[in-house]
């Protein structure tokens, strides 16, 4: 009787009858349906139609959570919370959260990509390098390196759950890249917490975080201690706009020159064009302060991308960026200031019908070209990566 008490409160409270009913029944996830209960596939072939449907939303989450499909409970549910009209709305979603996240708080997840290119090293395809001194010729007479590079990851979570609709999950993720040149070898550890909170139309995210990089024999060489924050902010018909920095202190055991503070404000616009259709466009500044008065850069970047689903194929995308860096010094045995220009394009494809392992593969492939004043820098490369992703 209690728990009904408070679903006839909330009806009363609310302006619209089916969105409370429907809220109000996140206190009773496993209860017994006081209503009759549409079949998966209809609420499906609501949301394939209109996704704002918070109804259909809701009650599709329900029924995900009563079969343990915990992941898919908490994606409908961060999908509701998104456009929530109200607090009141926001608090009691967020109470739904927290016991899909009681019953379901660790994450693993694992990955893996192959990365065929035909200039790993990202260096010139020029033969020559002008400096102060006279004409030099790079290693390796000034052409690319094709090869293959792979990388295995795993990742571990656990949420815990926070008061005033906020929660926070603590990371761990290792990454091991292996390559045809085993001086590119390297193995990355990423640790971090991030505490997420949601209010009407936004969420905000504080993430302080340690990241390694061991090189191909397995010495730290790299150590990061940093800060990520941002603010999502919805609305309605599909609009999303993301602030988001990123403070951090970069620590180059072998190479002091390198080390320094690194600072970076982006912002990102997304749209949902229709059901299948997505667009964003993104804008950010970075500033590098390493030691090396050569090696300290302002950088800007421009960004976008899009995608479309197919119901027969799967999904496309397309995606293209272009990123100015202005050096501060000389460059080494020049009279330059290093300037760098990168334009890159390119298509990523995601079949609906194909996986592997229970994953669906990704391919990507880009056209890459790097215009600097400084020869040994002006590279251009063509590179294709086939990404897998699998969480439990």
């Amino acid at each position: 009787m209690h728990i009904f008490k408070k679903l006839v409160s909330m009806l009363k409270r609310s302006r619209n009858f089916g969105v409370a009913l429907f809220l109000g029944a996140a206190l009773v996830l496993n209860a017994a349906p006081i209503y009759a209960q549409p079949t998966l596939a209809e609420l499906r072939a609501v949301l394939k139609r209109d996704p704002d449907n918070r109804q259909a939303r809701w009650a599709l989450s329900r029924m995900a959570y009563q079969a343990q499909h915990y992941e898919v409970a908490r994606y409908h549910v961060m999908q509701l919370l998104k456009n929530s009209p109200s607090q009141a709305d926001v608090n009691t979603l967020s109470r739904a959260l927290a016991k899909i996240n009681s019953e379901d708080p660790w994450r693993f997840r694992l990955s893996f990509a192959l990365r065929p290119s035909d200039n790993i090293r990202r260096y010139t395809y020029n033969d020559r390098f002008e400096t102060a001194l006279g004409i030099f010729t790079p290693s390796g007479a000034g052409q690319e390196q094709s090869g293959i590079g792979s990388t295995i990851g795993a990742s571990l979570s656990y949420r815990f759950n926070l008061e005033n609709a906020a929660e926070l999950t603590v990371i761990g993720r290792i990454d091991h890249s292996v390559f045809d040149s085993g001086d590119l070898n390297s193995t990355r550890l990423f640790l971090a917490a991030r505490h997420e909170r949601f209010s009407v139309g936004r969420k905000t995210i504080i993430e302080p975080f340690l990241r390694f990089r061991l090189d191909h024999d397995f010495a730290l060489e790299r150590r990061d201690v940093g800060l990520n924050a941002a603010v999502n902010l919805f609305h309605k018909g599909g609009h999303q706009l993301r602030f988001s920095s990123v403070i951090e202190n970069r620590s180059y055991l072998d190479e002091d020159a390198l080390s320094g503070p690194y600072g970076r404000l982006d912002l990102r616009y997304d749209r949902v064009l229709d059901v299948k259709t997505r667009l964003g466009v993104g804008l950010s500044v970075a500033r590098s302060l390493p030691r090396g008065d050569h090696l300290k850069y302002w950088e800007g970047r421009l960004s976008i991308d899009a995608s479309r689903h197919f119901d027969k194929i799967g999904t496309l995308g397309l995606f293209g960026r272009y990123t100015n860096r202005q050096y501060d010094g000389l460059f080494p045995a020049t009279d330059l200031f290093r300037a760098d220009g990168t334009i890159a394009v390119g298509v990523s494809y995601q079949p609906k019908h194909i996986k592997i392992f229970g994953a669906r593969p990704k391919l990507t492939c880009q056209i890459e070209r790097n215009a600097s004043n400084v020869s040994l820098y002006d590279y251009k490369a063509n590179d294709c990566g086939f990404t897998f992703h699998r969480s439990f």
